[in-house]
């Protein structure tokens, strides 16, 4: 059941002496139907249509997470060769620096 609450369907007077209107589609009254899209009948044409509507939204914003997702996970990879270039920086001057230390004699 969905938390929002529809008042957006066309509607049209009940008749008679009733005061209340109904949906044009499913003619369920309003009050009965009290802005639940699930208290439209199945069948209903506007109800159809809003349920489609909510789940291409579900699914734009489902594809839109993803994507950030996808970018981040892409600039922690970046991040991490970045590092690991790094490391390898620091570890081939930490070679030399110990080919020079022995070079000039010194003990470590």
């Amino acid at each position: 059941m969905t938390e929002e609450y529809f008042t957006d369907y066309p509607t049209e007077p009940i008749g008679g002496r009733n005061p209340y209107y109904r949906c044009s589609y499913c003619k369920g009254s309003v009050p009965e139907i009290n802005g639940y899209l699930e208290r439209h009948a199945k069948w209903c044409e506007y109800r159809i249509k809003k349920e489609e509507i909510l789940t291409k939204m579900t699914e734009d914003e489902l594809y839109s997470r993803f994507k950030q997702l996808e970018d981040r996970i892409n600039e922690l990879e970046n991040k991490k060769f970045r590092l690991e270039y790094k490391i390898e920086d620091l570890e081939s001057l930490c070679s030399r620096l110990e080919d020079k230390i022995t070079d000039i004699g010194w003990r470590t």
